[in-house]
């Protein structure tokens, strides 16, 4: 109720400052999240490869 309270009696231009950093802060996340995403998938398609790789190896140790 405090928050709505300030926000309510908030002068314009510091609503208008507010906002911007809100957005900025929204993207600047957003942004993060997908970098961390894109790591998150490289990670796993090169433990898979590691893997295949592995598999290769003690496929042929075995022949």
């Amino acid at each position: 109720m405090e928050i709505l309270n300030t926000l309510l009696t908030m002068p314009g231009h510091e609503m208008v400052t507010l906002l911007g950093y809100m957005t900025m802060v929204s993207f600047i996340v957003g942004k993060a999240g997908a970098v961390i995403e894109v790591m998150v998938k490289r990670h796993k398609e090169a433990k898979i490869r590691r893997m295949k790789e592995k598999a290769e190896m003690y496929k042929d140790l075995l022949k």
